[in-house]
């Protein structure tokens, strides 16, 4: 795995011994993904809401795709164009699961786009009548920007519209899984 946070590195590392799996852990990179040189071939390499950071990037997208053993698969997520947070909240990312995949396609990276629906009740985003730690961290962690950091008339109206959700009972999240396939037999 390659992450840049030590602390969800320590929790992964974890969370595979206390599965028993933790000699499936081949590589360890405690830094940028963009700074990973892989020294193995994958069957699958996974890239779970993380990609919003690198955006549009040919270089790193065929470095991941190299780095797949013949047969196997990449899978990316991001959220869709019709995700409650992209619509409402999210004026920072600058693309779509939808976009996202056609400019793969454009960069000669076929992928099929599957779309994952979770309703989310009002309780995970407003209690007395606010909203709640979570609802602000992800709105924060999609916008790539700490909370109160957010200017006071933007929180305001995302606040708003959490809440005339919430007043509907809820709202949806939409995911956009990009899988990509590396032509080829897998192995074993």
């Amino acid at each position: 795995y390659a992450e840049s946070h030590s602390a969800y590195c320590t929790a992964v590392e974890k969370r595979f011994r206390a599965a028993g799996l933790g000699e499936r852990i081949l590589e360890r990179h405690r830094g940028p993904y963009q700074d990973f040189i892989p020294r193995h071939r994958y069957a699958l390499i996974l890239a779970i809401h993380s990609w919003y950071s690198f955006g549009y990037n040919a270089e790193l997208l065929r470095r991941t795709m190299d780095a797949l053993a013949p047969g196997g698969t990449f899978i990316l997520t991001v959220t869709c164009a019709e995700d409650f947070f992209f619509r409402n909240a999210v004026k920072q990312q600058t693309f779509s699961a939808e976009e996202l995949s056609q400019w793969a396609i454009e960069q000669g990276y076929e992928n099929e786009l599957h779309r994952l629906r979770m309703p989310v009740p009002a309780s995970a985003l407003v209690t007395d009548g606010a909203l709640t730690e979570d609802a602000k961290g992800t709105i924060a962690f999609l916008m790539g920007r700490l909370w109160h950091k957010i200017p006071a008339a933007e929180r305001q109206d995302i606040e708003q519209r959490f809440m005339a959700a919430a007043d509907r009972g809820g709202f949806e999240r939409v995911y956009g899984l990009l899988h990509f396939r590396k032509p080829g037999q897998v192995n074993g």
